[in-house]
C-alpha cells in the first residue's frame, strides 16, 4: 500500500519532493491551505493527502479517532494504516516533517448535497421515537435564539454552530434508523470540538452517503 509517494531522503527539500511526484505522473486532485491531496500512484480509489505534521495537528487527531473510536461508522472516512511519517529538508537545509494519509476516494459534495443532509436531519428528526420532542419545535426555538433560517442556502452557518449538532445528537440517539444512529457520537464530538470546520468543502460523498472528511480547522498560535 505504502507507494513511491512516500520515498524521501533527508537531503531533499519538499520543493525537489513534490516536483519529483509531479514528474512520476503523481496527480494533484485538491488542495487545501496547509495539505495537498493526490492520486494513490497504482490504487485507483485510494488518495494520499500530504502534509505537515505541526499544520495538522487537529485533523492528525480526527483521523486517529477515525481509526479507532469511529472505525466502522459510515458518516467518518476510511483509512488505511497509520499516517506514515518521513523527514526531509526545508529551503535551509534544515529537517522537516511531512505525513502521508492514505484514505479512500470520495466525490466532492455539492451545497444541494449539503442542502439535502440538512433537511434528512430534520426529516429524520420528526420520525424519532415519540418520547422526544417534536424537531421542528427544537429548530424553531434554536432559530429565534440564534435568528437562524432554516435550510441557509450554503448551509455552512448551521454546519459550524456546536448548538445544532447538540440536537443532532438527540435526534440521533431517538431515531429509528440505525445508519443515522451512527452519527450520534459524530455530533456529540462536534458539539464539544473547539476547532469545528464543517462546510460544503470538508464533506464528501460516499454514493449517498454523507462522510465527514475534515471537520477540524488548525490554530497554529493558540493564545
Amino acid at each position: 500500500m505504502i507507494p513511491e509517494i512516500t520515498i524521501a531522503s533527508k537531503s531533499e527539500f519538499i520543493g525537489t519532493y513534490t516536483k519529483r511526484l509531479k514528474q512520476q505522473g503523481v496527480k494533484i486532485i485538491g488542495q487545501g491551505l496547509y495539505s495537498t491531496v493526490y492520486r494513490h500512484p497504482t490504487h485507483p480509489n485510494v488518495v494520499v493527502k500530504l502534509l505537515e505534521p505541526k499544520f495538522g495537528v487537529n485533523y492528525l487527531a480526527y483521523v486517529n479517532l477515525c481509526c479507532s473510536q469511529f472505525k466502522g461508522n459510515p458518516w467518518v472516512p476510511k483509512f488505511y494504516g497509520k499516517p506514515v511519517i518521513k523527514i526531509v529538508s526545508d529551503a535551509k537545509g534544515a529537517p522537516r516533517k511531512i505525513a502521508f494519509v492514505f484514505a479512500e476516494k470520495l466525490r466532492p459534495a455539492t451545497p444541494e448535497d449539503t442542502k439535502r443532509l440538512i433537511d434528512t436531519v430534520t426529516g429524520v428528526g420528526q420520525k424519532a421515537s415519540p418520547g422526544l420532542r417534536s424537531v421542528n419545535s427544537i429548530f424553531q426555538e434554536w432559530a429565534k435564539t440564534y435568528r437562524w433560517k432554516p435550510h441557509a442556502s450554503s448551509g455552512s452557518s448551521v454546519l459550524v454552530d456546536t448548538v445544532w449538532w447538540t440536537l443532532i445528537s438527540k435526534v440521533a440517539a431517538a431515531s429509528f434508523d440505525d445508519t443515522f444512529r451512527k452519527l450520534r457520537p459524530i455530533a456529540e464530538f462536534f458539539s464539544e470540538s473547539k476547532y469545528l470546520d464543517v462546510d460544503t468543502a470538508n464533506i464528501m460523498m460516499r454514493g449517498d452517503q454523507w462522510v465527514f472528511t475534515d471537520p477540524v480547522h488548525e490554530v497554529l498560535h493558540d493564545s
